[in-house]
């Protein structure tokens, strides 16, 4: 059973989350960011749900200190934080998805259930992957390993699908509808956002950023080896 963990300062939605929630997964609940950082000693959850507006450690500073050990760990902030801005910053921290409180019930046991699921079949679409060269960078799918002078980069779980998508065909171009049905299925998530996502894997890929193309009003491509 999948284990979630809810991290956010407001007791009544971390009780009404619990109990939605609770009917299909295994569910713990933190009301600061500190114990659930110390939590992770013990268990590693394979979703969090993570408040933005906490004292003493904010969601941004959780997230941070999750990416430095867990690249991969799927992360959702909830957040009354609703600007535009504030979703594209979020995002371009690392977070995999941003909900903006208030929120309905089923939005949420949606998009949990599809990043769930993106985890879940995340095996099966990469064993066919090739390995993408490009003189010292590497990126093995099957593997999920990308590194650059044989060192490893750490990607987060959107960043990874995004360039096993790319990567699978180099030199195609991905139209962003593909891009959109690849990494988020079902989940409704702006254009932006893979916009947000491509600039974070530029960022991580150095002096290789220019692998990934942008073709305007279009979509995306990696450059061939």
């Amino acid at each position: 059973m999948p284990y979630i963990a809810i991290v956010d300062d407001e007791e009544d939605l971390r009780e009404i989350l619990e109990v939605h929630l609770s009917r299909k997964y295994e569910v713990k609940s933190f009301a600061d960011g500190l114990s659930f950082i110390k939590s992770l000693e013990q268990k590693i959850p394979d979703l969090v749900l993570l408040d933005i507006m906490m004292d003493n450690m904010n969601g941004y500073e959780v997230l941070s200190r999750i990416r430095e050990r867990y690249p991969k760990l799927q992360v959702i902030f909830l957040s009354a934080k609703s600007q535009t801005f504030d979703k594209i910053l979020g995002l371009d921290l690392g977070a995999d998805d941003y909900i903006t409180k208030p929120f309905q019930k089923e939005e949420l046991m949606a998009r949990v259930k599809s990043h769930l699921r993106r985890y879940q079949d995340e095996s099966a679409s990469t064993r066919a992957l090739e390995i993408y060269r490009y003189e010292k960078l590497c990126f093995n799918p099957q593997e999920r390993n990308l590194t650059i002078s044989d060192a490893r980069v750490d990607i987060t779980r959107t960043e990874f699908l995004m360039l096993s998508l790319l990567s699978s065909v180099p030199g195609k171009v991905f139209t962003r509808d593909e891009i959109l049905d690849h990494v988020w299925k079902d989940t409704i998530v702006s254009e932006r956002t893979i916009d947000v996502h491509i600039r974070r894997l530029r960022k991580k890929l150095e002096k290789y950023s220019h692998l990934i193309k942008a073709h305007s009003g279009f979509g995306y491509s990696i450059e061939r080896p």
